[in-house]
């Protein structure tokens, strides 16, 4: 996991080059970012919206891209509004502080992002929950 609190600082690069270098060392990566803010999109192939990083980051991974891989997607459009793609699809335009409950809403539960996880492979996945529910760390095993 690459924490980092700064924007432009080279986390997404970064990602990037684990992303490939696992992938190169037999380990099966997927890149994830909850929420990204950029103008620019990619298409996935089922035609939804995901960050431009995070699909360069699935090529390096050597793995398709897909929404699970960046749920949250924010387009600024003004600098106190910004288009709101949720799941992939654009669910409209939203002023500042506005789409965050939209956006809490559409994340998965706990237990089923646990099934994601298990579904990209890994086992014995475990959660402890951070600042009484409003995060989660996963801890998994990959198989």
């Amino acid at each position: 996991m690459l924490v980092g609190t700064g924007s432009d600082v080279g986390k997404s690069v970064l990602a990037t080059a684990f992303c490939r270098i696992f992938k190169q060392e037999g380990y099966s990566p997927a890149p994830f970012k909850a929420q990204n803010m950029a103008l620019n999109s990619y298409a996935t192939p089922d035609g939804l919206e995901i960050g431009r990083a995070q699909a360069v980051q699935a090529e390096a991974a050597g793995v398709p891209c897909e929404t699970d891989m960046n749920p949250l997607l924010l387009k600024p459009n003004s600098e106190h509004t910004t288009q709101v793609v949720l799941n992939g699809r654009p669910v409209g335009n939203r002023s500042a502080y506005e789409y965050l409950p939209a956006s809490v809403d559409g994340f998965p539960n706990p237990d089923n992002f646990a099934a994601i996880i298990e579904k990209a492979g890994y086992t014995n996945v475990t959660r402890r929950s951070q600042s009484f529910g409003i995060a989660q760390i996963y801890i998994a095993q990959k198989s």
